[in-house]
C-alpha cells in the first residue's frame, strides 16, 4: 500500500511540475506577444522622432514604453550610434529582453537605430510559485485522504486478521493448547494467503500438540531413568567402598607377610618367588587403587588437603614404593634432589605421593634398560610461595606426538601404543594429570622417540619454616676428613655428593670402577695421606666388591677406615657377607638422602665396631631395631580380624614395639584400665564396638589413658574417611594395606613425643 501511495505521489508530482512548466512558458510567451504590440505600436512615432532628430520627442516616447508593468528599461541606440535610455538598469534580476529593428516609414531598406526593451520575469515567477503551493497543498490533502482510505481497507481485509493470528500464537502454549484458529470472514471462494497461512498455524499446531505428548512422555521416562540411574550410582559407591574395604583386608596380608618372609632368612629361589608375589600384589593394588581414584573423579568427590610436607621423605617414600619393581627388571632409580629445594611445603601429601609413584610406575614398566630418573628443583620463588617442577625420565623406546596429544586431550580413555605397552599405563598418566590440574599444577609429557620420555608436573606451593636438628661438632668433623666416593652412575654419584654441598672443606675423590679405587687407595697410603671414609657402590664394575673391600682393608693405613655401602637394591642375605668383609653401614639408595650424611658421622667419630653395621631401615629386623632403640613402645592393637592382627603385630614388633591386642572396643576399653600403653592402632570397622565410637568414649573419659595418641587402621579409602576419624579424636590415618615404610614412619613420630615427655 506505501509504495502505491508513493507511486501516486510521485505521478501527481511529476504531472504538476510539467504543467507548471508549460504554463511559465505560456506566460513567457504573452510577455513576448505584449511586447511585440508595444514595439509595433510605438515604432512609427520613433522613427520619425530620429528622421527629424527630435530628441525631446524621443524621450517622451521612451518614457512612454515604460508605462507597461513588465518593462522597466528601455534603450534606443540610433544609426549614427546616440544612446537613448529610460527606466531602471538591469541589475542582475531574472528579466526577458528583445530588439527591435527601426526603419524610415516607407523606405524599410533604410535603417534608423535598435530599439531594445527589457522586462522583468518576477511577476510570472511569483504567479508559477503561488500555483505550486496551491497544488501541493491540495495533492498532499489528497494523498492524506487516500493514505486514510487505503489504510482503512487494509485493516478490514489483512490487518486485523494479522493482528488476530499473533495474539492467537502467543497465546499457544505448550501447557494450555488454544483452540483451532479461525479468522472473522467469509471464507474465500479459491485459496488466499491468510488461508494459507491459518492452515500452516494450525498444522503447526496439532504438530506442538504431539511433541508436547512425546515430549511428557520422554520426559517421565528420562525422570525414572535419572532416579534409577541415581540409585545405581549409590549401589555403585556402596559397592565399591565395601569391595574397597574387602579387597584391601586380603590385599594387606599378602604384602604383608610377603615383606615379613622377605626380611626372613630363605633361600634364592623361594626369594624369587616371594618377590614374583610381591610384584604381582603391588601391581594388583596399583590397579585396584586406579579404578578407586577414577570412580572419586568422576564423582568430584576428591579434595585436596594441604598439609606441611617434608618433600625428601616424600620422594623417598615414592620411590621405596616401586623399589620392588625396579629390582624385579633390574633398573636403578635414580633420585636428584636441587639444593635450593626447600625441606617442608603446604600440600596434599597423599596426592603428590600418588602422583610421583604413578609416574615412576609407568616409567618403570615402558622401560627395558637404563635407569629411572627423578628430578626435583624449584623453578621460581615467589615471596613464601616456591614453584616445584618434578620429572620422572626414562629410557624407553618414547612416545610420539599424536599418542602425547591424545594422552594430554582425553581424560581417561588413554590409549594402547608401542610407547605405552601395557594396559593400565595410560589410564595412570590421565590420573596424574587430572590429579595435578586439581592441585592447580601442570602437567605434560615430552618425549622423543628412541631417546626416552619425560613426564613432568609443576606445582605452586606455599613454603613451611622448616626445623632440621644439627649434630653437634659436624663441621669441624667434616672439615678434617678426607672421603673417597665411587660410583659408576653419573647421576647416583651426582646425588651423593650433593648432600655433601654445603661442606666446600670436605675432600672428596671420585672414582667409577674399582680398579680406579684401588688405584686411589693405593696412592693415598704411598703419600702417607690415607682416607677417613669411603662411600663405595655395591655394583661397581670391575672387581668383585667383596674383594675390593678386603684388599682394602688388608693395608694397614686403610684397615680402620669405615666403609659405607651403597647399593639400588640391598638385600638382607648380603648383610653378613658385608659386616665379616668389614663394611660399617650397608644402606640402600633410596634412605641415601635422610640416612647417609648421619651414618657418615657416625662411623667418622665413633670407634669401629666389628659386630654391629650401620643398616637402612629396611633392612633391619626386628632385633637390629630392638638393639639400637633405647626403648620400646608400649602399643595396644585393637583389630577383630586374626589374620589383620597377627600381620600388624609383627610389623610392630619389627619396629621395636610390644604389643598387647584386642578384638574390639569393649576390650580395649577394660585393658586401657588396667595396662599403661603408650601408643592405639585402632581397626575401623569392628564387631560390638568400632573404632570411631571407641575412639569418642576413650577421648570423654575422664581416665588417665584419655589422652593416649591413637592411629586410625582401616581399608576403607573413601574421601571424608581421614575427616571423620579425625573428627571422633584419632591422631593419626593409616591405610590398609599397610606399607612397613609408613607404619615404621608413625612410629618413630610417637617415640620422639613419648621421650621427649619422658
Amino acid at each position: 500500500m506505501a509504495s502505491v501511495l508513493l507511486f501516486s505521489t510521485a505521478v501527481a508530482l511529476v504531472s504538476t511540475g510539467v504543467q507548471l512548466w508549460l504554463d511559465y512558458r505560456a506566460e513567457v510567451a504573452a510577455l513576448n506577444t505584449r511586447l511585440d504590440d508595444v514595439a509595433s505600436t510605438f515604432e512609427p512615432g520613433l522613427a520619425n522622432s530620429l528622421w527629424s532628430i527630435n530628441h525631446d520627442n524621443l524621450d517622451v516616447l521612451l518614457r512612454g514604453l515604460l508605462r507597461l508593468p513588465e518593462i522597466y528599461n528601455v534603450s534606443l541606440v540610433t544609426n549614427y550610434q546616440d544612446v537613448f535610455t529610460a527606466g531602471t538598469p538591469p541589475s542582475g534580476e531574472p528579466s526577458f529582453s528583445k530588439v527591435y529593428p527601426i526603419y524610415q516609414p516607407g523606405m524599410d531598406n533604410y535603417w534608423l537605430g535598435d530599439l531594445t526593451l527589457i522586462a522583468t520575469l518576477e511577476p510570472i515567477q511569483h504567479k508559477i510559485w503561488d500555483r505550486l503551493l496551491i497544488i501541493l497543498i491540495t495533492q498532499s490533502v489528497k494523498t492524506f485522504v487516500v493514505a486514510i482510505f487505503f489504510l482503512l481497507i487494509f485493516w478490514l481485509l489483512v490487518s486485523r486478521h494479522l493482528e488476530k493470528m499473533s495474539q492467537y500464537c502467543r497465546r499457544l502454549e505448550i501447557d494450555n493448547p488454544t483452540a483451532t484458529l479461525t479468522l472473522d470472514r467469509k471464507p474465500p471462494s479459491s485459496s488466499d494467503e491468510l488461508s494459507q497461512v491459518v492452515t500452516a498455524i494450525n498444522n503447526l499446531r496439532i504438530r506442538m500438540l504431539e511433541q508436547t505428548r512425546i515430549l511428557r512422555q520422554s520426559e517421565q521416562r528420562s525422570q525414572v531413568e535419572r532416579s534409577q540411574a541415581v540409585k545405581a550410582n549409590q549401589s555403585k559407591s556402596v559397592f565399591i567402598a565395601n569391595i574397597s574395604h574387602e579387597l584391601r583386608t586380603p590385599m594387606n596380608n599378602i604384602l604383608g607377610y610377603t615383606g615379613l618372609l622377605l626380611d626372613a632368612p630363605v633361600s634364592q629361589e623361594q626369594r624369587e618367588y616371594l618377590l614374583a608375589v610381591q610384584q604381582s600384589s603391588e601391581s594388583l593394588l596399583t590397579l585396584f587403587n586406579d579404578m578407586l581414584d577414577l570412580s572419586k573423579l568422576e564423582a568430584g568427590t576428591t579434595q585436596v588437603d594441604l598439609a606441611p610436607t617434608e618433600l625428601r621423605a616424600l620422594l623417598q617414600a615414592a620411590v621405596a614404593r616401586v623399589s620392588a619393581v625396579s629390582e624385579a627388571k633390574g633398573l636403578n632409580v635414580e633420585t636428584f634432589v636441587d639444593a635450593g629445594l626447600p625441606t617442608r611445603v603446604l600440600t596434599d601429601r597423599n596426592i603428590l605421593l600418588r602422583v610421583l609413584e604413578s609416574l615412576l610406575s609407568v616409567a618403570i614398566t615402558v622401560t627395558v634398560k637404563g635407569q629411572v630418573v627423578l628430578h626435583v628443583h624449584p623453578v621460581a620463588f615467589d615471596e613464601d610461595r616456591v614453584r616445584i617442577r618434578f620429572t620422572v625420565e626414562d629410557s624407553s623406546p618414547g612416545i610420539s606426538p599424536n599418542e602425547i596429544d591424545t594422552l594430554l586431550s582425553n581424560t581417561f580413555e588413554a590409549p594402547v601404543s608401542q610407547g605405552l605397552n601395557e594396559v593400565g599405563t595410560g589410564l595412570r598418566l590421565a590420573l596424574c594429570k587430572q590429579f595435578v590440574e586439581l592441585m592447580g599444577g601442570s602437567f605434560g609429557i615430552e618425549s622423543e622417540e628412541g631417546k626416552g620420555t619425560t613426564y613432568w608436573a609443576q606445582l605452586s606451593c606455599q613454603r613451611v619454616q622448616s626445623y632440621s636438628p644439627q649434630i653437634l661438632n659436624e663441621e669441624n668433623i667434616f672439615r678434617e676428613s678426607r672421603i673417597l666416593v665411587a660410583d659408576a652412575n653419573e647421576l647416583s654419584l651426582k646425588a651423593t655428593l650433593d648432600i655433601f654441598s654445603e661442606e666446600s672443606l670436605l675432600h672428596c675423590d671420585i672414582a667409577k670402577t674399582s680398579e680406579e679405587v684401588r688405584a686411589l687407595v693405593n696412592q693415598a697410603v704411598d703419600s702417607k695421606a690415607p682416607y677417613n671414609a669411603m662411600i663405595l657402590d655395591e655394583s661397581l664394575p670391575g672387581d668383585d666388591f667383596i674383594d675390593l673391600i678386603k684388599s682394602i682393608k688388608s693395608l694397614d693405613l686403610q684397615k680402620n677406615a669405615p666403609i659405607l655401602a651403597l647399593s639400588s637394591h640391598p638385600q638382607r642375605e648380603h648383610v653378613s657377607e658385608l659386616k665379616g668383609a668389614g663394611v660399617s653401614g650397608y644402606l640402600s639408595k633410596l634412605d641415601r638422602e635422610s640416612h647417609l650424611r648421619d651414618a657418615l658421622y657416625s662411623v667418622l667419630v665413633e670407634e669401629p665396631n666389628e659386630t654391629s653395621i650401620i643398616l637402612s631401615p629396611s633392612l633391619m629386623t626386628f632385633e637390629d631395631r630392638r638393639d639400637s632403640r633405647r626403648s620400646g613402645l608400649r602399643v595396644l592393637l585393637v583389630e577383630d580380624n586374626t589374620v589383620n592382627r597377627n600381620l600388624a603385630r609383627k610389623m610392630l614388633e619389627k619396629c621395636g614395639c610390644r604389643v598387647d591386642f584386642a578384638e574390639n572396643g569393649e576390650i580395649a576399653i577394660q585393658q586401657l584400665g588396667s595396662t599403661h600403653f603408650d601408643l592405639i592402632f585402632m581397626d575401623c570397622w569392628m564387631p560390638v564396638m568400632d573404632g570411631y565410637e571407641t575412639t569418642r568414649r576413650i577421648r570423654e573419659s575422664a581416665q588417665s589413658f584419655s589422652h593416649i595418641p591413637i592411629v586410625a587402621l582401616t581399608a576403607n579409602a573413601f574421601p571424608g574417611e581421614k575427616e571423620k576419624c579425625m573428627q571422633c579424636g584419632m591422631d593419626d590415618f593409616l591405610t590398609k594395606p599397610i606399607r612397613f615404610e609408613e607404619l615404621s614412619a608413625i612410629v618413630r613420630h610417637f617415640e620422639e613425643k613419648v621421650l621427649e615427655q619422658a
